[in-house]
């Protein structure tokens, strides 16, 4: 996605010309298995714009939305968003009520113990979350 300007794009749209989206290398051989059909259930919150929110039509928008669902179609899955209380994020991970969360998740020491994560995908940090 960085490398066909799709991650620029997106971030273009939520954040203008001002933001700085990571550019991150991807590995040189992706591990993608056979999703096809496959859903996948993002947790997030949808009262924190531009990142996820609830647009006039209560429709879950933003920058995080945009590109998980980039994300979904390039890996085959369908992107169930799922807000969730921001509160219990790791308990709805642990449980298996959401399949990762996709929205201003802090890399700590203590969560990289027991937690899978993506690098950043923007320069304050943020990452995609999902239970080994």
């Amino acid at each position: 996605m960085q490398a066909d300007g799709t991650t620029a794009q997106i971030s273009e749209k939520w954040f203008g010309k001002d933001i700085f989206v990571n550019n991150f290398e991807a590995p040189a051989e992706p591990i993608v298995p056979d999703t096809t059909g496959k859903k996948l259930v993002v947790g997030l919150d949808d009262s924190f714009p531009p990142m996820g929110f609830r647009d006039e039509n209560n429709e879950i928008v933003g920058f995080d939305i945009d590109l998980a669902k980039e994300v979904g179609k390039r890996i085959g899955y369908e992107v169930v968003l799922q807000p969730i209380d921001w509160a219990s994020k790791e308990l709805e991970l642990d449980t298996g009520n959401i399949d990762c969360i996709w929205n201003a998740f802090t890399i700590t020491p203590e969560r990289q113990e027991t937690m899978l994560m993506t690098a950043p995908y923007l320069a304050n940090n943020q990452v995609i979350v999902v239970k080994p």
